[in-house]
């Protein structure tokens, strides 16, 4: 949806950061892999439920995810997920 640089189509920004949603199917699997490798995510569940590192999130819970270059989401029933990148310095 955002990104720093128009890729796909997106909204471009002037920060390294970029804003992506997820739309899953019950019981679908997906990996976030980061743009860049040294930024964070925040993982907001805006409806469903999905599981991030072993926390069950529903509808309006969020999580923060750093030092990982890739974010494995498990969906346990139909979901809509935002992803907001940032740097994390």
């Amino acid at each position: 949806m955002v990104s720093n640089d128009g890729r796909e189509g997106s909204l471009m920004i002037h920060q390294d950061a970029f804003v992506s949603r997820a739309t899953l199917a019950a019981e679908e699997r997906m990996d976030y892999d980061l743009y860049i490798p040294t930024n964070g995510v925040y993982i907001i569940v805006v409806s469903g439920a999905v599981r991030v590192h072993g926390e069950l999130l529903w509808a309006k819970d969020a999580i923060g995810v750093w030092e990982e270059d890739s974010v494995m989401i498990e969906s346990g029933a139909e979901s809509d997920v935002l992803f907001i990148e940032v740097p994390m310095w």
